[in-house]
């Protein structure tokens, strides 16, 4: 946060980056509000609903939309009604956010909910949300629930059962289509393959004009473009690259590796909770998005969950040391 507070100072751009940097330092609470919360794994239990609700209702902005408008398409392409409704990027990410946290959970109301939320995120359109979590889904019912021949033909009439009715729904037209584009759709041309190649060309050309300091935090826009606009990469990791350099780089490098070697020992503690494994689930889930959709300024639940994650692992820690003080003051005595 202190780099990015300093690549300000030398930005070109005069008005993005103050709305880019207002939402760093709210996406900068985020991480640290939960230490103040958080005194123990079982307080997560009375966060997690908030999550729930939040993606409740965002999948249901969706639902509700498919039902009154019939058609999608409008809320990206009819200018008279565009600015009526959320994103559809950021309804997929707090409807995935309710999706991951609560994977762990089977029961039949669970189920319901997590296809609920799915629904809402095919409705949205959010192709690469919703193929990671599909990903995800599978290879954790596939390694925690089949375990015999039985259970695996099972899954896999389940799975082919759901994708002909996924395929034969009316309403997986948006999501189809978003998909569709990624190879250029009718026109063989404007994919967003090609988007995100023309963006990391220019990220890599800036890069290599500004290696060591960046060309300053909420630049992109009008270093790439020439337009002082909210523009990213779609690379959390490129776009810290190009607006602060190599240095912001390796603290944003530095800061993930120390995480994951947080994760892996949490992963291997045989004491934790289904809604610790959920805030694991959605660190990965974020940490896999953040190279292809994301923009940084907006990952406030990205590190929201970082925050969370990291208190319960600090509250873990110091129990554990004072647990040591306590037996060496025993055994002293």
């Amino acid at each position: 946060m202190a780099w990015i507070l300093f690549a300000t100072v030398y930005t070109p751009s005069l008005d993005y980056y103050k709305e880019k940097l207002f939402k760093t330092a709210i996406m900068s609470v985020g991480l640290f509000l939960p230490f103040f919360f958080i005194d123990s794994k079982e307080d997560i239990k009375y966060i997690i609903p908030i999550i729930n609700v939040i993606a409740f209702i965002t999948a249901s902005v969706y639902i509700y939309i498919y039902i009154t408008e019939g058609s999608l398409d409008r809320i990206l392409y009819d200018e008279e009604i565009v600015l009526k409704y959320p994103r559809y990027a950021g309804v997929s990410l707090t409807a995935a956010a309710g999706v991951v946290v609560n994977l762990t959970k089977n029961s039949p109301k669970f189920i319901a909910f997590k296809v609920y939320l799915l629904l809402g995120i095919i409705l949205a359109g959010s192709r690469g949300p919703f193929a990671l979590l599909l990903v995800m889904m599978m290879i954790y019912y596939l390694s925690n629930y089949i375990k015999s021949p039985k259970k695996l033909i099972l899954f896999s009439v389940v799975l082919v059962t759901g994708m002909v009715l996924f395929l034969s729904w009316p309403g997986n037209e948006r999501i189809m289509e978003r998909f569709d584009i990624m190879k250029g759709g009718d026109e063989g041309d404007n994919t967003s393959v090609q988007l995100r190649e023309e963006h990391w060309s220019k990220s890599s050309d800036i890069i290599g004009k500004h290696p060591i300091l960046g060309a300053g935090y909420g630049s992109y826009g009008i270093v790439a473009f020439q337009t002082d606009d909210r523009y990213a990469p779609h690379n959390i990791f490129l776009e810290i690259f190009v607006e602060t350099g190599i240095i912001g780089f390796l603290i944003l490098g530095a800061f993930w590796w120390a995480l994951f070697k947080v994760l892996f020992e949490c992963y291997k503690s045989p004491d934790n909770t289904a809604a610790v494994y959920g805030l694991m689930t959605a660190l990965v889930f974020y940490f896999c998005v953040s190279f292809f959709s994301i923009y940084f300024s907006d990952s406030k639940y990205l590190f929201g969950f970082v925050g969370m994650f990291l208190a319960v692992y600090n509250n873990e820690l110091n129990s554990m040391q004072n647990q040591y003080i306590l037996e060496d003051s025993l055994t002293s005595e």
